[in-house]
């Protein structure tokens, strides 16, 4: 079993997605062996060098003394380092197989097609709803939250609803994003909690994304939710209004509970709330100090709900 982590965060962290292949060397650390066939050499020669990891700082400049022969020369201070031209050419993601991989891994059927206007977005595919309608899916690897929020409008624009979009993290999907896809009836995957890990050459689905996209394609699947007393559904969408929504924005009963019920509520008479939000997989916590609880892909959807109702 291989990781895909660091691939959906390292699509995320460079630019364009294009870099040299030291740096995605560094970026994917020890996934670079199972995704690194997915980089692409251009015939554009960089014009900087990541620092070695024991010169951490700026990146070095590039100079080139022969066909074959460069050197990434330091700030200030350190010694130069000898490349040849195959270290300096920039290498990117080749984005029609990073497509065709996504596709094979979740069963649509695949496409390639630029959208119009956006460098940063593909249709990759279709998949059948409930309904027998086509559904589109969409790639998109942006550089800032503005990026995504553009890609959504428009892919909404062109095909009467978002569809599917899919993207590598959910860290450029902010609120305004979400209410979008939710007005436009559209789907997002993370790539990073979706396809979390290779088998050979199959890219895993998680159980998890499998069940969250059948029930966007088929809305009746989801229609027997186990009900939820209204402080729990309190307790949702306040972690949905603060953006708990992944391990890094993880937010402590407190907090939830202000958002909630105001500061007359008792934190700690709600803290059995929020113990069996976690037991039927609503959200997930930390321990310690620095802990904290964020919504699950089953909470963000159930939240979403109640909140438009």
């Amino acid at each position: 079993m291989a990781k895909l982590n660091m691939l959906w965060l390292a699509l995320e962290a460079i630019p364009g997605a294009e870099a040299v292949i030291a740096e995605w060397h560094m970026r994917l650390a020890d996934d670079f062996e199972s995704v690194g066939s997915l980089l692409r050499p251009t015939d554009r020669i960089a014009g900087g060098y990541p620092a070695p990891p024991a010169n951490e700082g700026l990146p070095y400049r590039v100079v080139q003394h022969g066909p074959d022969d460069f050197v990434a020369v330091p700030p200030e201070g350190n010694e130069i380092v000898e490349l040849v031209r195959m270290d300096v050419l920039i290498h990117q993601i080749d984005h029609r197989m990073l497509a065709k991989e996504i596709a094979v891994a979740f069963g649509f059927a695949p496409a390639f097609d630029p959208v119009p206007n956006l460098p940063c977005a593909w249709r990759v595919g279709e998949i059948k709803a409930a309904t027998g309608a086509q559904v589109a899916v969409h790639l998109v690897l942006p550089l800032e939250s503005a990026d995504l929020q553009r890609a959504i409008e428009a892919i909404a624009a062109q095909n009467g609803e978002a569809g599917v979009i899919v993207a590598p993290t959910r860290g450029f999907l902010r609120p305004q994003g979400e209410s979008l896809l939710r007005l436009t009836k559209g789907h997002f995957i993370a790539l990073v909690d979706a396809l979390p890990n290779r088998d050979g050459d199959r890219w895993l689905v998680t159980d998890e994304s499998a069940r969250l996209l059948d029930a966007y394609l088929d809305p009746s699947r989801s229609s027997a939710e186990e009900p939820l007393c209204e402080r729990s559904q309190l307790m949702l969408m306040a972690m949905l209004e603060l953006e708990a929504v992944d391990s890094d924005r993880r937010k402590t009963t407190e907090e939830v509970v202000l958002k909630a019920c105001g500061k007359t509520a008792d934190a700690n008479a709600l803290k059995g709330v929020m113990a069996e939000l976690k037991k039927i997989g609503l959200v997930e916590s930390k321990r310690g100090s620095g802990g904290g609880y964020w919504l699950t892909d089953s909470g963000r959807s159930r939240a979403s709900k109640l909140n438009r109702v």
